[in-house]
């Protein structure tokens, strides 16, 4: 009689819930050691080590959700693969983009001579609230390289986004299967790049877009605003989603007073402008300041965006960009104003999905001084829709904005801007009509396990 393999019953074994949280606990500390040693001539290593296993920690409760029924080979080989895209984002940690060197370190480095609060509302620049409280206190990191701590934090809400993106997907399916849009919020190139090569914090609002979202399709308006809220502190871009906010009051997602909470959670993230300047305006002036300095000082219409700008080989900024303005808040509006109209009994969490992508790929087709990043939600969402044409459009809105990056941060031209525009309308019309394709279908209601 052959004896028994040990390894392989090892292996087939289906781990009981106590024996699948201490093997996550086991899985993350030994990838702290593992990226301690990785980092050993890092000054940082441990709290780089301590970051990524954290961040780590918080997958692994998607990744047993997803394995629950199965054995452990299965489970150790999906947490390799999160592990490996953590280690994605720590490979690109010494890179130093051009823009650390022109705008960053300068900026930190006049921050370092003024007391936290004026650096906390720094003038110079038009940023954001959001920005500006992470810039101001990594200003104040001596023996830290501030590069780093930059890093760590896009890697934070990196991690933040791929649970989002895991918890959408399950809404959408009804079973925790959502480790495909997972692994795209953790290894897409879009991702990598942003932060990795162009040292720009995007991620963060989309990760506070992704997760409001997933609250508000579990009818928990209050924490749901109140993120959309602080994303919108961080970013402008982050007003894509908000029209969705009229047709969630309709069909009560949301409560009329819990979006008052939006308006809340943006004066807490610019609360330090707010204290710092005593005038209110304050509040919303730097992003009219920034548009107005995009506009004449900066990208001008567009910044390697594709779009309907881009099909146009003549444009004027003074004319253009108003109209553009007006247009797309216009056309958002009638889109939130048409869903109301939808009957709720049509709506699932993937019709959501669907009319959150069609915002968030159409209005930067339309509005001025938009920049690739500004598709990375899109791409994200169709991810979450766990469909396999949707993750095609999802693939491909991707590949149109690493071409952007290739355009923008190495100055190469993969793909002209006029074909990349024509690509993405042509994926924001199919997107277009899945939405319509299903508010046309009957119910089909899925539970979250």
């Amino acid at each position: 009689m052959m004896k028994r393999d040990p390894f392989r019953s090892f292996m087939m074994l289906q781990p009981g819930d106590a024996v699948r949280r201490i093997l996550a606990c086991i899985l993350s500390l030994a990838f702290f050691f593992v990226v301690f040693f990785m980092q050993s001539a890092r000054a940082e290593k441990t709290v780089v080590a301590l970051v990524s296993a954290l961040c780590l920690l918080l997958l692994m409760v998607r990744v047993l959700e997803a394995t629950r029924d199965q054995p452990m080979i299965v489970i150790l080989f999906v947490s390799l693969l999160v592990m490996i895209g953590i280690l994605a984002s720590l490979a690109m940690l010494d890179i130093s983009p051009g823009r650390v060197r022109k705008v960053l370190a300068p900026m930190l480095s006049d921050m370092w001579n003024y007391n936290l609060l004026p650096a906390l509302a720094w003038e110079e620049g038009y940023w954001s609230g959001g920005y500006l409280l992470i810039m101001g206190l990594f200003s104040r990191l001596e023996n830290f390289s501030q590069l780093t701590a930059l890093k760590l934090v896009n890697l934070v809400f990196t991690s933040l986004a791929a649970y989002s993106l895991f918890g959408l997907a399950r809404e959408v399916t009804g079973k925790p299967n959502g480790l495909l849009p997972m692994m795209a919020a953790l290894i897409a190139p879009t991702m990598l790049l942003c932060s990795g090569c162009w040292m720009q914090n995007d991620v963060i609002y989309v990760s506070l877009l992704l997760c409001g979202l997933l609250l508000l399709l579990r009818k928990q308006g209050i924490w749901g605003a109140l993120l959309w809220g602080i994303a919108l502190g961080f970013k402008l871009q982050s007003v894509f989603l908000m029209p969705l906010l009229i047709p969630m009051i309709r069909h009560r997602h949301i409560r009329p007073w819990q979006v008052l909470l939006l308006p809340a959670g943006y004066i807490l993230t610019n609360l330090a402008i707010l204290v710092d300047t005593h005038d209110f305006t304050q509040l919303w002036v730097r992003y009219q300041q920034q548009i107005t300095s995009m506009m004449y000082e900066g990208a001008g219409l567009i910044d390697n965006a594709p779009g309907v700008f881009g099909l146009m080989s003549v444009a004027s900024v003074r004319e253009f960009s108003g109209m553009g303005m007006y247009f797309g808040m216009a056309a958002a509006m009638l889109f939130a104003i048409a869903l109301c109209e939808v009957p709720e009994t049509r709506f699932t969490a993937k019709t959501w999905m669907l009319a959150a992508a069609v915002l968030a790929l159409g209005l930067p087709q339309i509005l001025p001084q938009m920049n690739v990043r500004s598709l990375m939600l899109a791409e994200l969402l169709l991810f979450a829709c766990m469909d396999t044409r949707r993750a095609v459009m999802g693939i491909t809105v991707g590949a149109v904005s690493l071409c952007g990056y290739i355009a923008s941060i190495f100055g190469g031209d993969v793909i002209s801007l006029p074909v990349r525009s024509i690509i993405t309308l042509f994926v924001l019309i199919f997107c277009i009509l899945s939405l319509t394709s299903s508010l046309k279908k009957p119910e089909v209601r899925h539970e979250a396990a």
